[in-house]
């Protein structure tokens, strides 16, 4: 039982993997999701009462485990045009994703401890080096990539679900005006993320919030509404 619980702790771990070390695949939500269904029902197996905790832990949290994937997602497709108008060619744009994708996850796990990864690290860094070889505009590409992987947030936990989503906006814009234009700027942002509907949770799909938690929201005009723009006074194809 005790090698079970290591093969499916492995397995556990490369499902929440944002880069596969091996090869330098950006991962794909749907894969994850499988992987980690099919690890979740191979500790089901196991009949142990710390497992078994384990396991319904998991369940509680399997919608949202993978969130983090979503927002990669979001950041790679203008990344990837970007990178197509450099490199037409898509055997070259794979390659390049790849081998700046694996020497930051080889690099990740360096500064994580796993010294037994220096050597691959080496390799792969000086390969992304020799593939810029001075240019700009890879290098600006390289630099791009690495920012997206720098910038996912992999958490259940819901306080750090916020900050993912806040995170990016708060990247571009680095600066307030003041204090009160900042707060008012996060009432804003609050307002959105509380009426706006999760859309992968298969428990609260198509729900805000705010509908969770009971709470209604009116138009200026005295209408129910879901729309945060509508709540403050904006028409609903504005």
């Amino acid at each position: 039982m005790s090698g079970q619980v290591r093969f499916w702790y492995g397995c556990l771990c490369d499902a929440l993997e944002i880069v596969d070390w091996r090869s330098g695949e950006i991962r794909d939500p749907e894969i994850n999701a499988w992987l980690l269904e099919e690890t979740i029902q191979g500790l089901q197996q196991l009949h142990h009462p710390r497992v078994k905790k384990l396991v319904t832990h998991l369940r509680n949290q399997q919608d949202e485990l993978l969130t983090f994937l979503d927002w990669l997602e979001m950041h790679m497709m203008p990344w990837r045009r970007k990178l197509s108008r450099v490199l037409p060619d898509e055997r070259e744009r794979v390659f390049f994703e790849r081998t700046v994708a694996r020497a930051w996850r080889l690099k990740r796990a360096l500064v994580n401890g796993h010294r037994q990864f220096r050597a691959e690290a080496e390799f792969a860094l000086a390969l992304v080096a020799e593939l810029i070889a001075g240019d700009e505009i890879r290098q600006a590409l390289a630099d791009g990539l690495l920012n997206i992987l720098e910038n996912v947030i992999r958490t259940s936990c819901a306080a750090e679900t916020v900050n993912s989503i806040l995170k990016p906006y708060l990247w571009v814009k680095r600066s307030f005006q003041s204090r009160k234009t900042a707060q008012n700027w996060f009432n804003l942002f609050r307002l959105w993320f509380c009426m706006h509907p999760f859309k992968r949770s298969h428990k609260r799909q198509g729900q805000s919030p705010f509908q969770l938690a009971g709470i209604k929201v009116y138009a200026p005009d005295g209408r129910e509404t879901d729309d945060w723009l509508e709540a403050l006074g904006y028409p609903a194809d504005a």
